[in-house]
Formats: structure tokens, sequence, C-alpha cells
């Protein structure tokens, strides 16, 4: 008998390059796509750490280039990250489930919309991992059928 993980894919999460409305309307957003994150000078960048993983990973993947500014605000949870956006402290990279309902009303805006393809806006994929090779409880194949179908409306 094999024993292992077996993982499903459940969910992608995209990410998006956003800042309060306010603060959107004074940048050169226009040139942006054309001339790249250069435009957007001094703009403090709001991350959840400071090493920037999804920031980094963001601009590497739609602007083809490694991001070497330190972050201007560190807040270790990304709905405070968000809440520092709509208040514009600053510009940040989220994920777009986290910031719907603002991207919705407008308080937030996104400042760059990748074409897709390329470069498509970076995702995360969420997996289910169950256990390879014994019988699961019931409940857990109830709980796993749940989720794979709940999955379809979360993001």
């Amino acid at each position: 008998m094999q024993l292992g993980v077996t993982a499903t894919p459940l969910v992608d999460e995209e990410f998006v390059l956003v800042a309060s409305a306010e603060l959107a309307a004074r940048l050169p957003l226009d040139r942006l796509a054309a001339e790249g994150p250069g435009v957007l000078g001094d703009v403090p960048m709001i991350s959840y750490a400071e090493s920037l993983p999804i920031i980094r990973r963001y601009w590497h993947t739609v602007f083809d280039r490694s991001l070497t500014t330190p972050p201007a605000l560190v807040i270790p949870d990304l709905r405070g990250a968000l809440a520092a956006v709509r208040s514009s402290a600053g510009i940040s990279v989220l994920p777009t489930y986290l910031c719907a309902e603002e991207l919705a009303d407008g308080t937030i805006v996104p400042l760059i919309e990748p074409e897709i393809p390329p470069p498509p806006p970076p995702l995360n994929t969420f997996y289910l991992a169950t256990r390879r090779g014994s019988a699961p409880h019931p409940d857990l194949t109830v709980l796993h059928g749940h989720l794979l179908m709940k999955a379809q409306l979360w993001i």
C-alpha cells in the first residue's frame, strides 16, 4: 500500500495592484502600462511582510522586473494593508477576494489591468490535500465534497 498525499486544486487566488481612488487620481496611470512601475515614483508601498512576497511576485510577473524598493509600511495582516490603502497611505498588491467590495464601490481602484495573455495577473492556487491509501472517514468525504463545491463560489 502506497501512502502519500493527493492534492486537488481548490481555488486560484488572483492579485491586483491597488490604491485609493483619491491617491490613484494623482498618479500617471496612463503611462504605467507602457513605461512600467518607475512612473509610480516615490509612492509608498504597503506590504504585509518586509520581504514583499506578493508584491515582488506581482512585479516580476506583470512588469517583468524586480522590485528594489523596500516597503514604506509593513502591516502583518492583509486586512490592515487594505485599510491603509483605503486611507491613501500608499499602494499595495492584494488578493482580489479581499478587496472585492472596495473595488466594486470605487473606494480603491486597480492601477493596471494586465492583459491576458501575457502577462496574466499572478495567481496562487490553493489545494485540498488528502491522505492517499486509506479509507477516508465518511465525515471527511462529505467535507471534501462540500469544499470542492463551495470553492467554485469563493473567488
